[in-house]
């Protein structure tokens, strides 16, 4: 499925999969000699949702409309001809509608509001109050009430469900529909079809993407600049977060799992962010995905602390709100715990090897901390590392101070490739000169991820070993289908960066799809215990309990991520991972 990104003013409350044809009711003219249908684009028009509007396929809009290949605009005119679509059935009357019309039972949702039930059935809230006087008192989730006479069509799409929760068993090989909910009173950002604008970058469009039974709603706040025609680097990056999720939830459609995604446009605003935090679809989220700078955090966390929702924190990884509030969920693995996995990690694959770290006299030391703690953790264990300082490069005198029989793994005190380059070869070199080439290590950091080309070739050459919150594997044939995938639906790759927020956003939705179906529709930090994505892996604990090398004063009380990626490079291309 094609997907453009497009900001649309208004929900779409359409199933993606039952898009019967309606009428053309649209004015005629003659060009160039035959007579056209024509429409004037508006704000907020997208392809898919003129042709939705009209009845007819996004492709024969883009058959009759070549330039609209690439999205529409406000002020663009569509163009159809009369004789290609005069069959279509026309409209039925005001008055025809209303004959249809019947009243049916509905069970109320998590989150819905009698406000915007009477929005979505195309009545008033007095309307539903007369047939259900209790309603005065405002509707709860799981109660029945009686909507009045909405047309046929509406009655049946909202009937059938209904009655099928009540009493029968949901159906797993019947694969649901996505499906947009009900507009709110500030409009989510959704992903709908795709269309790259001039810049190759697309936008996102309004819709809420659900798969069936049972329920659950995920909100989404990341400042996509979505009326800003030049955005910044970041809010591309926010988009690519989107998208991934959108991917995300378009292959989990096939299973059980009422779990609406409602995505929506910050702007970077703080006052756009109170507003959105006051519309029911985030009121009453079960999980929310906020904005990674201090202040949109802030203000999500001021608006949630009377809510059952949970925050999930992707994306601020310096963030320590956690450690106070046990409704935020920390995705990343705070740093000292990062730090005391990694050190365990690497005293348990290179068990019997001398710690040796390299220092760099003038250069960069911004590892220190981890070295630091690496010391330390050695020298409990009753092993005296060895610090080799040397100037400029390092050198095999430096390297001939080392028993030629000894077992050793070299830690460099910073990550940074200006630094990587000045021990790489020399260490490769001594490392070929000994009897057992095996017994010269090297253990890093995440920052080698990004190393390319000699330097990436150096680090399998090496057999290096390094820790990281996130790794995804080029060569691995599930990276491979998750970028020719998004390219496909978006018309272009994912941004190259790391970690991938394309791929960052994936695993988050897949995350918290599969846990939220594990558990009735909400959020169970600890069931199921591990997902490993494609990118990153979620075992949510609570770290005080769970490890005991955390130090002492760091007693927290929202659920943290505690998976950490441990990688070794084999010669040639060759790369294992394990998670910690």
């Amino acid at each position: 499925m094609k997907m453009s990104l497009r900001t649309v003013v208004a929900a779409l409350a359409i199933s993606l999969s039952a898009m019967g044809s309606m009428a053309l009711d649209l004015p005629v003219k003659r060009v160039n000699g035959t007579q056209q249908y024509y429409y004037a684009v508006r704000r907020g028009d997208t392809v898919f949702s003129i042709a939705r509007a009209l009845g007819v396929t996004r492709d024969d809009i883009v058959r009759h409309n070549p330039s609209a290949a690439d999205g529409v605009r406000q002020g663009m005119t569509i163009y159809l001809p009369v004789s290609e679509y005069s069959s279509v059935e026309s409209p039925k009357a005001d008055s025809e509608v209303k004959r249809e019309r019947k009243s049916f039972k509905y069970r109320v949702n998590k989150g819905e509001t009698l406000f915007g039930l009477s929005h979505r059935f195309g009545c008033t809230p007095d309307d539903i109050i007369v047939l259900n006087p209790n309603a005065n008192d405002g509707i709860k989730a799981g109660e029945y009430i009686i909507i009045p006479g909405t047309d046929t069509e509406a009655s049946e799409a909202a009937e059938v469900p209904v009655a099928k929760k009540a009493t029968e068993t949901p159906d797993t090989n019947t694969a649901p529909a996505l499906h947009a909910s009900a507009p709110s009173q500030v409009q989510p950002v959704q992903t709908i079809e795709a269309a790259p604008r001039q810049d190759g970058i697309t936008e996102i469009s309004v819709e809420e993407i659900t798969v069936e039974q049972p329920g659950g709603n995920i909100a989404v706040l990341l400042p996509l600049m979505l009326d800003d025609p030049n955005p910044s680097k970041h809010a591309l990056l926010c988009t690519d977060f989107v998208r991934g999720m959108m991917l995300a939830a378009d292959r989990m459609r096939d299973g059980l799992g009422d779990i609406q995604i409602a995505v929506f446009d910050t702007r970077g605003d703080q006052n756009e962010i109170r507003r959105i935090m006051a519309d029911s679809a985030v009121m009453f989220a079960d999980v929310i995905i906020a904005p990674e700078d201090e202040a949109s955090l802030l203000e999500v966390e001021r608006a949630v602390s009377d809510n059952d929702s949970y925050i999930f924190n992707i994306l601020a990884v310096q963030d320590t709100t956690y450690l106070t509030r046990p409704d935020v969920m920390q995705a990343n693995i705070p740093h000292q715990l990062m730090y005391a996995k990694a050190v365990e990690g690497l005293y348990d694959m290179f068990d019997g090897y001398t710690p040796v770290f390299l220092i760099s006299k003038g250069g960069r030391s911004e590892k220190l901390a981890f070295t630091q703690y690496a010391r330390e953790y050695f020298e409990s264990k009753g092993i005296t590392p060895i610090d080799m300082a040397f100037d400029g490069m390092l050198s095999q005198r430096d390297l001939e101070s080392l028993d030629p029989t000894g077992k050793y793994v070299f830690i460099p005190a910073s990550g940074s490739l200006s630094e990587f380059n000045k021990f790489a070869r020399p260490l490769m070199t001594y490392r070929d000169n000994v009897a057992d080439p095996s017994s010269i290590a090297l253990f890093g950091y995440p920052d080698w991820t990004i190393f390319r080309n000699d330097a990436a070739e150096m680090l399998h050459n090496l057999e290096a070993a390094f820790y990281s919150r996130f790794y995804s594997d080029p060569t691995q044939a599930e990276t491979t289908d998750f970028v020719r995938s998004f390219t496909t639906t978006f018309s272009c790759e994912p941004m190259q960066v790391v970690p991938s927020q394309a791929m960052l956003g994936y695993d988050t939705a897949r995350y918290l799809i599969t846990n939220m179906r594990a558990n009735g529709g909400t959020v169970d930090p600890e069931n199921p215990a591990q997902y490993n994505g494609i990118q990153s892996a979620f075992r949510f604990e609570q770290v005080g309990e769970a490890e005991e090398n955390v130090p002492e004063d760091t007693t927290v009380a929202g659920p943290v991520n505690t998976a950490l990626y441990l990688i070794n490079y084999l010669q040639g291309n060759g790369v294992t991972t394990r998670i910690l």
